[in-house]
């Protein structure tokens, strides 16, 4: 009888002792899960901060394009006055010549 109950015992440790194990495992188990939730939420948060950079990118390179876009509109609108500027001298120059040749008129 004594032996059956040291027997009864023994097995009762190995089931705590199994009980214990399983309850170790699944914490582990619980564990790792947190620790790649933890990493798959890091991924995103990476991603999130390229998808930023990228959008501060596109910004800057579009503020780039309407500021040579700008400068190319001045320079169009520089030219114009240019060819103004020699039109009114070639007119003024025809005028002058023309006073030449009535005053040469005149003169004779």
């Amino acid at each position: 009888i004594q032996q059956q109950q040291e027997e009864q015992m023994r097995i009762q440790q190995q089931q705590e002792q199994q009980m214990l194990l399983q309850r170790q495992q699944e914490e582990q188990m619980r564990i790792q899960q947190q620790q790649e939730e933890q990493r798959r939420i890091q991924q995103q948060q990476e991603e999130q901060m390229r998808i930023q950079q990228q959008q501060e990118e596109q910004r800057r390179i579009q503020q780039q394009q309407e500021e040579q876009m700008r400068i190319q509109q001045q320079q169009e609108e520089q030219m114009r006055i240019q060819q103004q500027q020699e039109e009114q001298m070639r007119i003024q120059q025809q005028h002058e010549e023309q006073m030449r040749i009535q005053q040469q008129q005149e003169d004779k």
